[in-house]
């Protein structure tokens, strides 16, 4: 328990939250561009994603993270108050940590003044396998993959939403990194293109050429 909180306060001194206008108008929140911002190694992984709230005087939040490590052991921690005074109302960029042998969640609920769940959102990063899961505004991510191949980043490249190189997104793959393929597809260039379960809310799409695969697709 105590390595999660060691690592949890130095990365805060790490990444820089960026707060700025909300972009909801209505009670709840959201999560998006989740990605590995430091890819796992012996020491320790890190989850980015993008995090907007509005929340209304009178509703509660409830924070909670939990976290499993042969090394580091295990960690729960939870916190909840009513909103008081004026709304809360943010939209920034945040980071969770987690252990090289195990995983670590973040997970934000909302409830209304008469007890009902507005809204439940989580991060979940695991090392072992590599895997994101994630929930946004109650709808969950992508399940992880049952058959997939693993991919070997050749060089660093975009993601692109479809088999199209018009569709250019601005997250990348960086070259070392390893991540599930789960299709290989003709794009509209007429050239092959490898499905890569990214763990988000779709998959991601790039060029063949720059994974390359442990073995054959499923």
């Amino acid at each position: 328990m105590k390595r999660f909180v060691v690592f949890i306060t130095l990365l805060a001194s790490v990444f820089l939250l960026f707060p700025s206008g909300s972009a909801l108008g209505y009670p709840g929140d959201t999560i998006s561009e989740v990605e590995w911002v430091y890819p796992c190694d012996s020491v320790v992984g890190a989850v980015g994603f993008h995090f907007v709230y509005y929340i209304p005087v009178g509703y509660k939040v409830v924070d909670i993270e939990t976290g499993s490590s042969p090394t580091w052991g295990d960690y729960y921690w939870s916190n909840e108050f009513v909103v008081e005074g004026s709304p809360l109302n943010a939209d920034f960029y945040d980071v969770i940590v987690v252990p090289p042998d195990g995983w670590f969640e973040y997970r934000a609920e909302i409830f209304a003044p008469d007890g009902t769940l507005v809204t439940s959102v989580f991060v979940l990063g695991s090392c072992p396998d590599g895997l994101i899961r994630t929930a946004s505004n109650n709808i969950y991510g992508i399940n992880p993959p049952t058959q997939r191949a693993m991919g070997f980043v050749n060089y660093d490249t975009p993601l692109y939403s479809e088999a199209n190189p018009s569709t250019v997104r601005t997250e990348t793959l960086t070259a070392g990194q390893t991540w599930f393929v789960v299709a290989e597809k003709t794009g509209t260039d007429g050239q092959p293109w490898y499905e890569v379960f990214v763990g988000g809310y779709h998959n991601a799409f790039v060029p063949a050429d720059a994974l390359t695969l442990d073995g054959p697709l499923p």
